[in-house]
């Protein structure tokens, strides 16, 4: 494997971020997000666009961005579409991987 052209799967059938997909996750502040729909679930972007100092529109275009990459989805009710968010099994993974960062760096605080 090269940088920038990562593999989907690995031997075992695991899923492997590409590069560029970590790359966005890390510059726009993706992983946060992730970790506000982890930790509240069912919560709404307008929730995720209150608990933060960036603009509306723009967590909305990033709340959409983990929609359209297979991070998140909108759940439904009794068979409903709403606005509420959840993770996806991918989006899940992720989290449990940040809250492990988290846990190592309170460790050396």
């Amino acid at each position: 494997m090269t940088p920038g052209n990562m593999a989907d799967s690995d031997n075992k059938g695991e899923v492997i971020l590409k590069d560029d997909d970590f790359a966005d996750l890390e510059q726009r502040y993706m992983m946060h997000i992730i970790m506000m729909i982890h930790r509240y679930p069912g919560c709404l972007k307008s929730d995720i666009a209150d608990l933060t100092d960036s603009a509306h529109n723009t967590k909305y275009s990033r709340v959409q961005y983990l929609v359209e990459k297979g991070y998140a989805i909108y759940m439904n009710v009794n068979g409903n579409p709403t606005r509420k968010l959840q993770l996806t099994e991918k989006g899940k993974r992720v989290a449990e991987c940040v809250e492990t960062m988290y846990d190592i760096l309170k460790d050396y605080e």
